[in-house]
């Protein structure tokens, strides 16, 4: 397989990985307790981590892209979150939540509650 890269489809609570060298869907990932699909997606931790946010239910995930199949970390951010960053250590995510004008913070490193500031 060549390179691979995501789908989002924000009906369904779940991602398509497609093998770039063929364009072919080779696996189907789903996204534990969304509602429907994330609505935004970022890679981080030197593309070991893959952050996925779900507007409608204030949700983050954190998937393993080694393993996309493996336990996944979920977060309850704040409402309508719209967008990902990362400290340039990537030892901290942000969630930008539109819904409530707030920021959440993770540090999944250190296994600490999620933060709203």
């Amino acid at each position: 397989m060549g390179s691979a890269c995501w789908r989002w489809i924000t009906r369904i609570p779940s991602s398509l990985v497609i093998d770039t060298a063929t364009d072919k869907v080779v696996d189907t990932v789903a996204v534990e307790k969304n509602q429907t699909g994330p609505f935004r997606a970022e890679v981080f931790s030197g593309r070991s981590k893959l952050v996925t946010c779900d507007s409608q239910a204030g949700l983050a995930n954190i998937l393993n892209t080694a393993d996309l199949h493996g336990k996944q970390t979920v977060l309850t951010v704040g409402k309508t979150p719209f967008g990902i960053a990362f400290s340039a250590d990537s030892k901290t995510a942000l969630v930008s939540n539109h819904g409530d004008r707030t920021i959440s913070r993770d540090r999944p490193a250190k296994r600490q509650s999620v933060e709203h500031v």
